[in-house]
């Protein structure tokens, strides 16, 4: 038998429980042989799977059992096991009486589940659970000691809870209906350390109830089914949409019934599309009562104001429209180009000014003003005089200079005016291009040198 034969029917024998050969424990000691104790955490590597016991290896050279009640703390995840998995386990006996070493998934639970949903959030897996609790809020799941929430707002069409005017009690009466159930959901988030679990059936589902010829954009007729606080579920052909509280109107929408009721057929807007539901909107069918009224504003223009609401962080204004009155917000920071605290100590509430736009954000529906951009500069313009001032005073004072110094250089000489015109224009022809240009000259300079420049030239004839 050759070498690699041997060693391949020791390797069999041992995860088949088989006596492990001296030869192999004597290398194996010579890595340094690690001893287990009680209560020590091992890594285990799935050898098969039975119906009330799992048979796992310890570093290749370990036979391990994990059976009757440490299986019963998760039946689902014992279940999800196979060949080839590798799991945490602690030491209960390091040896029984068939030499083999008993270990608990029980305690090692916990870790061996929050793995397990880790990497199933990160391939977006779709898991089947069953629902243990139910409140207000939504649905408790619970897997291996670990306890994880399925929002209401997650819940597919079919197990969402219509309830006329949106009761509570109700809706939790229908939510509880659903304990005991098994269904299909992904995980939405994560985070071991906060021990949250969040679930969505939503999520699992997809758009496959979505037919394909209906596209974002369109113009669809519903029935509306429920209404909820948060706004309506409506039919469209056989799927579910949902008309949020803040898509039925573009003024401020405090009751969904004063709006709609149940059965009304109504015609909508499809405005997304996500797992198996349609988003749909009222107000999109109408023009923005908001753009059409700033139509006429543009940034850096003049307007008139009355302050309706004075906060923190800056006050609203009332401006007149195209069609009608537009809200407005003056920033603590454009009230004044000094300190401001607080607005109050600047503005008053009823009060009429004018104010310059600085920005128009139509989507947001925000119109920005400032009062601080209408004030005048402090000393800006006298400043600028100034500085004008001095420089043609410096000026002035080097031409001075200049035509005294020239004076001096004609007494010195004793030479006529022409002579020494053409001393200083040979002088300044010897000059350095750099040090001509240094020396500030005056309208004042030019004029006598022309014409002394016609007198020399006659004098050279």
């Amino acid at each position: 038998m050759t070498t690699a034969s041997t060693e391949e029917k020791e390797n069999k024998d041992l995860i088949k429980g088989g006596i492990v050969p001296m030869d192999k424990l004597l290398k194996d000691a010579s890595n340094g042989l690690k001893i287990y104790q009680e209560g020590d955490a091992v890594s285990a590597k799935v050898e098969k799977v039975m119906k009330n016991k799992i048979l796992v290896t310890i570093d290749d050279r370990i036979n391990g059992i994990v059976g009757g009640k440490e299986l019963l703390f998760d039946p689902q995840f014992a279940k999800g096991l196979k060949a080839g998995d590798v799991v945490t386990a602690y030491v209960v006996l390091s040896e029984d009486d068939e030499g083999r070493m008993l270990l608990s998934l029980r305690r090692a639970g916990k870790e061996n589940v929050w793995n397990d949903l880790m990497k199933k959030f990160d391939a977006k897996e779709t898991i089947s659970v069953v629902v243990t609790e139910a409140n207000k809020g939504g649905l408790i799941i619970e897997l291996g000691g670990v306890k994880g929430f399925l929002p209401v707002s997650q819940l597919s069409a079919e197990h969402y809870p219509r309830v006329e005017g949106g009761n509570k009690d109700e809706i939790l009466t229908k939510l509880h209906a659903l304990v005991g159930k098994a269904i299909d959901v992904k995980i939405l988030g994560i985070e071991k350390s906060s021990n949250k679990l969040i679930f969505s059936e939503r999520e699992a589902i997809g758009n496959r109830d979505i037919p394909s010829e209906l596209k974002i954009g369109d113009i669809v007729d519903g029935k509306v089914t429920g209404i909820v606080d948060f706004g309506f579920f409506v039919d469209v052909n056989g799927v579910e949409g949902l008309v949020h509280i803040s898509e039925i109107s573009w003024a401020k929408v405090d009751n969904v019934s004063n709006f709609v009721k149940v059965g009304d057929k109504i015609r909508l807007k499809i405005i997304d599309m996500e797992n198996s539901r349609l988003s749909l909107s009222m107000k999109r069918l109408e023009e923005d009562p908001w753009k059409k009224a700033i139509g006429g504003f543009k940034v850096g223009e003049k307007v008139t104001g009355t302050i309706g609401r004075i906060t923190p962080f800056g006050a609203f204004v009332k401006v007149n429209g195209k069609d009608g009155d537009v809200d407005a917000l003056v920033h603590i920071s454009e009230i004044s180009s000094k300190h401001v605290a607080d607005p109050k100590e600047v503005l008053k509430v009823g009060d009429k000014k004018e104010f310059k736009i600085v920005s128009i954000e139509p989507d947001q529906h925000r119109l920005s003003l400032s009062l601080k951009a209408l004030e005048e500069p402090t000393g800006g313009e006298e400043n600028k005089k100034t500085r004008k001032q001095e420089s043609e005073e410096t000026v002035k004072q080097e031409n001075k200079k200049a035509k005294k110094q020239e004076e001096e250089t004609v007494e010195a000489n004793g030479s006529s005016p022409e002579e020494n015109v053409e001393i200083a224009e040979n002088t300044i022809k010897e000059k350095p291009i750099k040090e001509r240009k240094s020396k500030p000259v005056g309208a004042q300079d030019l004029a006598p040198k022309k014409k002394v420049e016609k007198k020399t030239i006659k004098k050279k004839k």
